[in-house]
């Protein structure tokens, strides 16, 4: 099974995430990311399981939900943040 390949916006929020938890107004500070980003990049990571989200998976109230990456995906989470490293190779 290939590895799904994130947007950039995932991407970043799975690196801060995978430092630490964090809560939507610290992780749109943390990334860069404006809110329908940060909700875009959220969504995503969900769906797939990446990210465990306890409050509103809503762009208007996403701030004040709290995220944090699953101990059990770590090493899949470590794999897919390759792909950071190569993009910013190329």
């Amino acid at each position: 099974m290939q590895a799904p390949t994130l947007s950039d916006e995932a991407l970043k929020v799975l690196r801060a995430l995978r430092e630490r938890a964090l809560d939507g107004y610290s992780l749109m500070s943390k990334t860069g990311l404006d809110r329908t980003k940060l909700y875009e990049g959220i969504r995503e990571l969900v769906g797939l399981d990446l990210v465990n989200l306890k409050g509103d998976l809503n762009p208007e109230l996403i701030g004040e939900a709290y995220l944090v990456v699953p101990p059990s995906v770590f090493g899949y989470a470590d794999m897919l943040l390759g792909q950071l490293r190569f993009k910013r190779a190329q």
